[in-house]
């Protein structure tokens, strides 16, 4: 499909849902005539104009592929998430990309735990968008503690409320370990933090950290 056709489509999409519709369409259409390969090529160019919204058809251009993804892609996504400059579309390239090469290969959870690490909160931010699809589709909450170990104590308001909400994913999968997991932590964990999910346990929870 040519690039100009789809930019002048972009325009008539009015809201995220149905540009993602647009882009599954886009990909089974160009599978069928090329490969998955020219998928990403296409995605590339869309990336490359610089625009947010063909940076966010682009992103899930990609995200239809998933399966096709493999570590020789890492690089190249790790430089679309320096680029993005939206929150919407860096969570977009961390949970919908790097989140499926993620849950391909549970070993990349050691490069996402480095990202916990960094002192740019976008990337701290990054790492638990990324290892939320496997936390909730594979019901992996132990990769997400492995995050999770370095970002209890943030204080970063965008990268609060990623790991508030990623706790509470975990604490639905395994609410004992993760109470546990945030009694032995608690004195490290940042009071906002502390406090939200608090008020969202039952008392018997809150208890049981507080024994720690």
């Amino acid at each position: 499909m040519e690039i100009e056709k789809i930019r002048k489509d972009l325009k008539a999409k009015k809201n995220e849902d149905t540009v993602i519709r647009y882009a599954k369409k886009i990909s089974r259409s160009t599978q069928q005539e090329d490969s998955p390969e020219a998928v990403l090529t296409l995605a590339q160019k869309l990336w490359g104009g610089g625009k947010e919204e063909e940076r966010f058809l682009a992103i899930h251009l990609v995200a239809s592929i998933d399966r096709y993804l493999d570590a020789t892609h890492w690089k190249q996504f790790r430089e679309w998430l320096t680029e993005a400059e939206s929150e919407l579309l860096r969570d977009g390239v961390s949970s919908r990309i790097f989140g499926s090469l993620v849950m391909e290969d549970r070993s990349w959870v050691r490069v996402l735990c480095h990202w916990a690490q960094a002192e740019d909160p976008l990337e701290r931010r990054a790492a638990v968008m990324a290892v939320f699809p496997r936390t909730r589709q594979m019901s992996d909450h132990e990769a997400a503690l492995s995050v999770l170990e370095s970002l209890l104590g943030e204080s970063h308001e965008a990268v609060q409320g990623s790991v508030i909400r990623l706790i509470e994913e975990c604490l639905d999968i395994n609410r004992g370990e993760m109470v546990e997991f945030l009694g032995k932590w608690r004195s490290r964990t940042d009071p906002v933090i502390l406090k939200t999910i608090l008020e969202r346990l039952s008392q018997e929870d809150q208890e049981r950290i507080h024994q720690f």
